[in-house]
């Protein structure tokens, strides 16, 4: 959560979506109402999970896909029994 925000406060909008959207749409974001929507300690789960994310809300600020190619049978079994934020 920190990394965005301080994107969104160096205008870092090359190498951050969060940046990017903030400033090509004029939006604000309330980075101390802001929550996680999954925690994870184990860097391989956090970056599966991110990735599951993504696909379960295609409409995000994202750029990507994710760092975790899954393949679609894994989305399809996986997203029903995943927690929406």
């Amino acid at each position: 959560m920190k990394e965005h925000e301080k994107d969104v406060q160096k205008a870092n909008t090359d190498e951050s979506a969060v940046a990017g959207h903030v400033f090509e749409n004029g939006h604000r974001i309330d980075f101390k109402d802001a929550s996680l929507v999954h925690y994870e300690t184990r860097s391989y789960n956090r970056l599966f999970m991110e990735s599951l994310y993504i696909k379960k809300a295609p409409n995000t600020m994202n750029r990507n896909v994710g760092k975790v190619e899954l393949h679609d049978d894994w989305t399809d079994l996986l997203l029903p029994i995943t927690k929406l934020p």
